[in-house]
Protein backbone atom coordinates (compact mmCIF):
# COMPACT_ATOMS: atom_id res chain seq x y z
CA UNK A 1 0.00 0.00 0.00
CA UNK A 2 2.69 2.13 0.94
CA UNK A 3 4.48 1.54 -2.77
CA UNK A 4 1.26 1.94 -4.42
CA UNK A 5 0.51 5.42 -2.92
CA UNK A 6 4.37 6.72 -3.10
CA UNK A 7 4.12 5.85 -7.16
CA UNK A 8 0.76 7.60 -7.74
CA UNK A 9 2.27 10.45 -5.83
CA UNK A 10 5.24 10.52 -7.81
CA UNK A 11 3.24 10.26 -11.15
CA UNK A 12 0.98 13.04 -10.38
CA UNK A 13 3.99 15.35 -9.40
CA UNK A 14 5.49 14.25 -13.45
CA UNK A 15 2.12 14.74 -15.13
CA UNK A 16 1.84 11.01 -15.57
CA UNK A 17 -1.46 9.12 -15.99
CA UNK A 18 -1.22 6.21 -14.15
CA UNK A 19 -4.59 4.04 -13.91
CA UNK A 20 -6.72 0.90 -14.94
CA UNK A 21 -6.83 2.98 -18.36
CA UNK A 22 -2.53 3.61 -18.54
CA UNK A 23 -1.29 0.60 -16.15
CA UNK A 24 1.66 0.29 -17.76
CA UNK A 25 4.12 3.76 -17.89
CA UNK A 26 7.88 4.61 -18.19
CA UNK A 27 9.74 7.39 -17.50
CA UNK A 28 12.59 9.61 -16.65
CA UNK A 29 13.44 10.84 -12.95
CA UNK A 30 16.28 12.53 -10.69
CA UNK A 31 16.49 10.89 -7.44
CA UNK A 32 19.26 12.70 -4.95
CA UNK A 33 20.95 13.82 -8.83
CA UNK A 34 20.75 10.52 -9.74
CA UNK A 35 19.13 9.64 -13.34
CA UNK A 36 16.70 7.08 -13.44
CA UNK A 37 14.19 5.10 -15.98
CA UNK A 38 11.35 3.80 -13.87
CA UNK A 39 8.64 1.05 -14.75
CA UNK A 40 5.66 0.87 -13.08
CA UNK A 41 3.12 -1.63 -13.65
CA UNK A 42 -0.70 -1.04 -12.03
CA UNK A 43 -1.87 -3.36 -9.30
CA UNK A 44 -4.72 -4.40 -11.75
CA UNK A 45 -2.16 -6.12 -13.65
CA UNK A 46 -1.32 -8.47 -10.40
CA UNK A 47 -2.97 -11.60 -9.42
CA UNK A 48 -2.18 -10.26 -5.74
CA UNK A 49 -3.31 -6.53 -6.90
CA UNK A 50 0.28 -5.38 -5.91
CA UNK A 51 2.42 -2.66 -7.50
CA UNK A 52 5.29 -3.30 -9.64
CA UNK A 53 8.60 -0.92 -9.83
CA UNK A 54 11.38 -0.92 -11.75
CA UNK A 55 14.33 1.61 -11.44
CA UNK A 56 17.08 1.28 -13.85
CA UNK A 57 20.03 3.82 -13.38
CA UNK A 58 20.58 5.92 -16.86
CA UNK A 59 24.55 5.49 -16.35
CA UNK A 60 27.11 8.14 -17.45
CA UNK A 61 29.71 6.61 -18.87
CA UNK A 62 30.98 5.87 -22.40
CA UNK A 63 30.81 2.55 -23.86
CA UNK A 64 34.50 1.62 -24.46
CA UNK A 65 35.74 0.72 -27.74
CA UNK A 66 38.09 -1.65 -28.13
CA UNK A 67 40.81 0.09 -28.37
CA UNK A 68 39.61 3.33 -29.66
CA UNK A 69 39.20 2.34 -33.74
CA UNK A 70 35.42 1.93 -33.07
CA UNK A 71 34.53 4.82 -31.69
CA UNK A 72 37.01 6.97 -33.71
CA UNK A 73 34.67 5.22 -36.80
CA UNK A 74 31.77 6.29 -35.23
CA UNK A 75 32.59 10.11 -34.49
CA UNK A 76 33.22 10.07 -38.09
CA UNK A 77 30.28 8.76 -39.13
CA UNK A 78 28.76 11.73 -36.63
CA UNK A 79 30.46 14.55 -38.25
CA UNK A 80 30.02 12.67 -41.62
CA UNK A 81 26.33 12.90 -41.29
CA UNK A 82 25.95 9.24 -42.42
CA UNK A 83 22.03 7.68 -41.05
CA UNK A 84 23.26 5.88 -38.58
CA UNK A 85 20.94 3.16 -36.32
CA UNK A 86 22.51 1.81 -33.08
CA UNK A 87 21.43 -1.44 -32.52
CA UNK A 88 21.83 -3.98 -29.20
CA UNK A 89 19.83 -5.55 -26.61
CA UNK A 90 18.28 -4.17 -23.66
CA UNK A 91 21.16 -2.44 -20.76
CA UNK A 92 23.55 -2.83 -23.61
CA UNK A 93 24.70 0.83 -23.72
CA UNK A 94 22.54 2.07 -26.66
CA UNK A 95 21.21 5.20 -24.96
CA UNK A 96 24.69 5.91 -23.50
CA UNK A 97 26.49 5.59 -26.72
CA UNK A 98 23.92 8.01 -28.33
CA UNK A 99 24.31 10.76 -25.91
CA UNK A 100 28.06 10.47 -25.84
CA UNK A 101 27.61 10.25 -29.92
CA UNK A 102 25.48 13.57 -30.15
CA UNK A 103 28.06 15.50 -28.38
CA UNK A 104 29.93 15.51 -32.06
CA UNK A 105 27.37 17.45 -33.60
CA UNK A 106 28.12 21.07 -34.68
CA UNK A 107 26.42 23.54 -32.34
CA UNK A 108 25.20 25.18 -35.28
CA UNK A 109 22.86 22.51 -36.01
CA UNK A 110 19.15 22.07 -35.44
CA UNK A 111 18.73 18.65 -33.73
CA UNK A 112 14.95 17.81 -33.28
CA UNK A 113 15.18 14.89 -30.62
CA UNK A 114 11.85 12.93 -30.19
CA UNK A 115 11.94 9.98 -27.47
CA UNK A 116 9.05 7.95 -25.17
CA UNK A 117 11.06 8.60 -22.02
CA UNK A 118 13.36 11.57 -21.56
CA UNK A 119 16.81 9.92 -21.28
CA UNK A 120 18.35 12.29 -24.06
CA UNK A 121 19.54 14.51 -21.79
CA UNK A 122 22.06 16.50 -24.13
CA UNK A 123 23.93 19.89 -23.47
CA UNK A 124 22.79 21.24 -27.26
CA UNK A 125 22.61 24.71 -27.99
CA UNK A 126 20.12 24.43 -30.59
CA UNK A 127 17.97 21.24 -30.08
CA UNK A 128 14.38 20.55 -29.79
CA UNK A 129 13.18 17.89 -27.42
CA UNK A 130 9.67 16.43 -27.81
CA UNK A 131 8.51 13.63 -25.57
CA UNK A 132 5.52 11.53 -26.29
CA UNK A 133 2.57 10.48 -24.41
CA UNK A 134 0.68 12.64 -21.64
CA UNK A 135 -2.16 14.99 -22.02
CA UNK A 136 -1.11 15.50 -25.78
CA UNK A 137 -1.39 11.81 -26.76
CA UNK A 138 0.90 12.19 -29.72
CA UNK A 139 3.06 8.88 -30.21
CA UNK A 140 6.43 9.06 -31.82
CA UNK A 141 4.76 8.61 -35.02
CA UNK A 142 3.40 11.97 -35.03
CA UNK A 143 6.89 13.62 -33.95
CA UNK A 144 8.62 12.05 -36.65
CA UNK A 145 6.32 13.87 -39.09
CA UNK A 146 5.68 17.38 -37.17
CA UNK A 147 9.73 17.24 -36.93
CA UNK A 148 9.91 17.54 -40.70
CA UNK A 149 8.10 21.26 -40.83
CA UNK A 150 11.03 22.36 -38.06
CA UNK A 151 13.84 22.53 -40.30
CA UNK A 152 15.75 19.78 -38.61
CA UNK A 153 19.20 19.81 -39.73
CA UNK A 154 19.31 16.55 -37.48
CA UNK A 155 16.60 13.87 -36.43
CA UNK A 156 17.68 11.58 -33.43
CA UNK A 157 15.50 9.51 -32.07
CA UNK A 158 15.33 7.55 -29.19
CA UNK A 159 14.14 4.30 -29.65
CA UNK A 160 12.32 2.64 -32.73
CA UNK A 161 9.74 0.21 -31.38
CA UNK A 162 6.48 0.54 -34.00
CA UNK A 163 5.03 2.55 -36.64
CA UNK A 164 7.39 5.52 -35.78
CA UNK A 165 9.63 3.75 -38.06
CA UNK A 166 7.65 4.82 -41.54
CA UNK A 167 8.10 8.27 -41.47
CA UNK A 168 11.69 8.15 -39.96
CA UNK A 169 12.59 6.46 -42.76
CA UNK A 170 10.18 8.37 -45.13
CA UNK A 171 12.09 11.14 -44.07
CA UNK A 172 15.54 9.72 -44.29
CA UNK A 173 14.30 9.29 -47.98
CA UNK A 174 13.48 13.28 -48.37
CA UNK A 175 17.10 13.42 -48.49
CA UNK A 176 17.75 13.85 -43.95
CA UNK A 177 21.27 13.12 -43.10
CA UNK A 178 22.84 12.42 -39.71
CA UNK A 179 19.67 10.69 -38.66
CA UNK A 180 20.64 8.79 -35.70
CA UNK A 181 18.07 6.35 -33.57
CA UNK A 182 18.33 3.10 -31.90
CA UNK A 183 16.34 -0.14 -32.03
CA UNK A 184 16.83 -3.42 -29.85
CA UNK A 185 18.54 -6.41 -32.10
CA UNK A 186 20.89 -9.01 -31.48
CA UNK A 187 23.55 -7.78 -34.24
CA UNK A 188 24.13 -5.07 -37.21
CA UNK A 189 22.63 -7.17 -39.71
CA UNK A 190 19.75 -8.24 -37.52
CA UNK A 191 18.90 -4.73 -37.31
CA UNK A 192 18.44 -4.45 -41.08
CA UNK A 193 15.87 -6.65 -40.70
CA UNK A 194 14.10 -5.64 -37.96
CA UNK A 195 13.48 -2.58 -39.75
CA UNK A 196 12.11 -4.19 -42.66
CA UNK A 197 9.98 -6.42 -40.26
CA UNK A 198 8.06 -3.21 -38.33
CA UNK A 199 7.84 -1.27 -41.28
CA UNK A 200 5.94 -4.09 -42.80
CA UNK A 201 4.00 -4.64 -39.95
CA UNK A 202 2.66 -0.98 -39.52
CA UNK A 203 2.46 0.20 -42.80
CA UNK A 204 -1.00 1.03 -43.91
CA UNK A 205 -1.09 -0.41 -47.56
CA UNK A 206 0.67 -3.55 -49.05
CA UNK A 207 3.83 -2.44 -50.09
CA UNK A 208 6.52 -5.54 -51.08
CA UNK A 209 9.67 -6.82 -49.07
CA UNK A 210 11.73 -5.86 -52.03
CA UNK A 211 10.13 -2.11 -51.96
CA UNK A 212 10.55 -2.11 -47.39
CA UNK A 213 14.19 -3.56 -48.32
CA UNK A 214 15.00 -1.11 -51.20
CA UNK A 215 13.81 2.17 -48.96
CA UNK A 216 16.41 0.98 -46.29
CA UNK A 217 19.32 0.17 -48.06
CA UNK A 218 19.09 3.07 -49.76
CA UNK A 219 19.14 5.80 -47.35
CA UNK A 220 20.22 3.89 -43.99
CA UNK A 221 24.30 4.39 -44.16
CA UNK A 222 25.20 2.95 -40.94
CA UNK A 223 24.61 0.02 -38.16
CA UNK A 224 26.15 0.17 -34.98
CA UNK A 225 25.58 -3.05 -32.65
CA UNK A 226 26.54 -2.43 -29.05
CA UNK A 227 26.95 -5.10 -26.47
CA UNK A 228 28.07 -5.28 -22.78
CA UNK A 229 28.80 -1.62 -23.05
CA UNK A 230 30.84 -2.13 -25.98
CA UNK A 231 31.31 -1.79 -29.99
CA UNK A 232 31.15 -4.83 -31.55
CA UNK A 233 30.55 -4.57 -34.84
CA UNK A 234 30.01 -1.19 -37.68
CA UNK A 235 28.12 -2.32 -40.69
CA UNK A 236 28.31 -0.28 -44.08
CA UNK A 237 24.90 -0.99 -45.99
CA UNK A 238 25.47 -0.65 -49.52
CA UNK A 239 21.76 -2.07 -51.02
CA UNK A 240 20.35 -5.03 -51.07
CA UNK A 241 20.32 -8.25 -53.84
CA UNK A 242 16.76 -9.38 -53.88
CA UNK A 243 15.41 -9.92 -50.61
CA UNK A 244 19.45 -10.03 -49.08
CA UNK A 245 20.83 -6.66 -48.05
CA UNK A 246 24.16 -5.63 -49.42
CA UNK A 247 26.49 -4.50 -46.19
CA UNK A 248 30.79 -4.42 -45.71
CA UNK A 249 31.69 -4.75 -41.92
CA UNK A 250 33.62 -1.62 -41.19
CA UNK A 251 34.59 -2.62 -37.68
CA UNK A 252 34.27 -6.15 -36.08
CA UNK A 253 34.10 -9.82 -37.22
CA UNK A 254 32.06 -11.15 -38.96
CA UNK A 255 30.03 -13.90 -37.74
CA UNK A 256 28.75 -17.58 -39.44
CA UNK A 257 25.06 -18.58 -39.22
CA UNK A 258 25.69 -21.94 -40.41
Amino acid sequence: LDLTLAVKNLTNEVGKNWSYADPFISFGHTFFETPVRLTVTHPCLNPKAQTTLFLRHNKTLIPKASPSKSYDLLKQGITGHKNIILAGPTGSGKTTLIKQAMGHIHPQEHVVIMEDTFELSVDHPNSTHLLSGGEHNKDLSHFCQYAMRMKPDRLVLGEVRSKEVIPLLLAMNTGHKGVLGTIHADSSLDAIYRLQLLFSLYQPYPIGDEVILNLITRNLDWVVYVENKEIKEIREVRGREGLTPITELLYGEEKSFW
